[in-house]
């Protein structure tokens, strides 16, 4: 008998967009951005004109750098497009709805943090080895609350301070993935691949090993890979992150042996 879930994740798909041209425009005043504090900028020629309005999805990033308009990035919720804006005034506001020629509806979202801000606190993460050190199953943006998301397991719990210390913890959702009473999958080992240090159970999901990854007994004594045998019963569970191939291939949290 055996039976296997997989976790999954809700992700925020990210629009990544292709750059626009400049045009004539009023400008208006107030705070418009980060980077200087300034009101989005109407130094284009009327050469330049017709290409100033955004008339597709992919004119909107590069319009809102290009006018200085400091922002979260922006995301789609049905018929709604949602540009979060930081410190953005009725004024930007106005502004860019009297370039918008999109079909979807605009909606503005007021947020603390540039999408800009939280890439560089991902790029920390990265600088300071913490995927490693502390164990980090997976960090991503979500876009939708202004956050930078990090999971970890409950055995890195004490590696949270030293994030915190490391980035803004306003920036942060820390999600700490305690071990399930339930295994991921039971069943008998079906191939062993010693190259890789990697087995298959059921053809199902392959298990690969990092340094944090746990063999024992039933009885919790540690193990090592070699104990594993073709036909071998295991208790397994992963760190979360599946690659949904077929097999599916995940990095083992957990292997209980059975027999």
């Amino acid at each position: 008998m055996k039976y296997w879930k997989i976790a999954m994740f809700s992700l925020v798909t990210f629009v990544f967009l292709a750059g626009c041209g400049t045009g004539d425009m009023d400008e208006p005043t107030g705070d418009a951005g980060r980077s200087g504090d300034r009101a989005p900028d109407s130094g284009a020629s009327d050469a330049d004109a017709d290409f100033d309005a955004i008339r597709d999805v992919e004119d909107l990033r590069p319009f809102l750098t290009k006018h200085d308009i400091a922002h979260g990035d922006f995301y789609l919720d049905g018929n709604r497009l949602v540009i979060n804006l930081v410190d953005g005034t009725d004024e930007i506001k106005e502004f860019i709805e009297a370039h918008w020629e999109v079909a979807y509806e605009l909606d503005f979202a007021g947020v603390q943090f540039t999408h800009e801000e939280l890439e560089g606190a991902q790029e920390l993460l990265n600088e300071h080895n913490l995927y490693k050190e502390a164990n980090i199953y997976s960090s991503w943006i979500d876009v939708m609350k202004n956050k930078l998301f990090i999971t970890l397991p409950s055995s890195s719990q004490d590696k949270v301070e030293e994030i915190e210390e490391l980035i803004d913890p306003e920036m942060l959702t820390i999600e700490i993935q305690d071990l399930g009473e339930e295994p991921d999958i039971v069943g008998a080992i079906v191939k062993i691949d010693h190259e890789l240090e990697r087995i298959l159970i059921e053809n199902e999901i392959w298990f690969s090993f990092d340094e944090y990854s746990e063999i024992v007994n039933q009885g919790g004594e540690a193990l090592d890979f070699d104990v594993f045998e073709d036909g071998m019963s295991v208790e397994a569970w992963h760190t979360g992150a599946v690659l949904h191939s077929y097999p599916a291939q995940g990095t083992a949290r957990k292997i209980v042996v059975l027999n």
